[in-house]
């Protein structure tokens, strides 16, 4: 069942002045020549990377498990040392919120899945063009407005620039996932307190946003929760805008979670016709790659035993 979107709004999208929880003490970035001292590069160096004439991005495309083609840019090796340095010395100080549970140690998509078993309802959308929507000027504003660290504007913007390409946020970098949750912490505050007045669960993996819970989701739900994402900058895909009940087939992030997680049965079946497609390739590199992932898959999901063995003599022909 899916509700009709509207742009009305019966309830004030109130603000939520929240921020990243901060591990650790303040930091001071005035000028260039902090930022550097801080990375441990020299200050040319930094100045050169952040020049998008002077550094080649590669371009890959991936397809998509639900269809399509997805785009990732790899920055160039020199680049991708600076902007793992700024992951390590800035990003990875910040916390992001607790309903995020993609893109951080200790979660997964089964996590995500789990908070919404057995509910009434599961309401699920998907962010369009989740990283592009994240343009330069929204990483500068956010590296401006984090506790703890005493950023000048030139150093903001220097920072936006080593870390977005063609103007946004880039796919593939490693610093985009992390940029990613801490830019919609103020989102996903926003989504959680509307739910917890509720009674309901909301949860964000990546792009994905679902919400769970008990008694009736309704079209003034969906208009307020679809007006503060594109509020917050993160307009939805109306094509993967779902509403199920209780008696419908409940699913989140491809997972079903009416009673328990567990796989689907097509996806289940597709997973057994690519567990015998590697027990007969000939290419044991890419055999034990794709056989390794599909088990640290599987085995997140739990209660495939199954399956797991299939992908098991696979790794083990090897």
């Amino acid at each position: 069942m899916l509700i009709a979107s509207s742009c009305r709004q019966r309830e004030p999208l109130t603000a939520c002045d929240g921020h990243p929880t901060l591990r650790g003490g303040a930091r001071m970035l005035q000028t260039t020549d902090d930022l550097a001292a801080l990375l441990g590069v020299e200050t040319a160096t930094l100045v050169k990377l952040a020049d998008p004439a002077r550094t080649r991005w590669r371009h890959h495309t991936v397809p998509k498990r639900s269809g399509g083609t997805r785009h990732l840019f790899e920055p160039p090796h020199a680049l991708q040392v600076v902007q793992r340095a700024i992951g390590r010395k800035i990003l990875d100080r910040y916390t992001p919120h607790d309903a995020a549970k993609a893109f951080r140690r200790g979660a997964s998509v089964v996590d995500h899945a789990h908070q919404h078993v057995g509910q009434a309802f599961v309401y699920s959308t998907d962010l369009r063009d989740f990283f592009p929507q994240i343009n330069i000027r929204r990483v500068r504003g956010m590296f401006l407005s984090l506790p703890g660290l005493d950023c000048s504007p030139s150093v903001a913007e220097l920072l936006a620039r080593l870390l977005c390409w063609r103007g946004c946020l880039p796919q593939g970098a490693p610093t985009s996932p992390a940029i990613a949750n801490l830019i919609a912490y103020r989102l996903d505050l926003r989504l959680t307190n509307y739910c917890q007045r509720r009674g309901w669960t909301y949860g964000r993996y990546a792009d994905d946003i679902t919400i769970s819970g008990r008694g009736r989701f309704t079209a003034r739900d969906q208009r307020w929760v679809e007006g503060c994402l594109a509020a917050e900058g993160f307009p939805v895909n109306p094509a993967k805008t779902d509403l199920r009940r209780q008696h419908e087939r409940q699913t989140v992030c491809g997972l079903l979670v009416n009673d328990r997680v567990r796989l689907p049965r097509q996806t289940r079946k597709q997973k057994r016709a690519t567990a015998h497609a590697l027990t007969q390739s000939t290419d044991p590199e890419t055999r034990t790659a794709q056989a390794h992932g599909n088990l640290g898959w599987l085995k997140m999901v739990g209660n495939e035993q199954a399956l797991v063995t299939q992908f098991q003599v696979a790794v083990d022909k090897s």
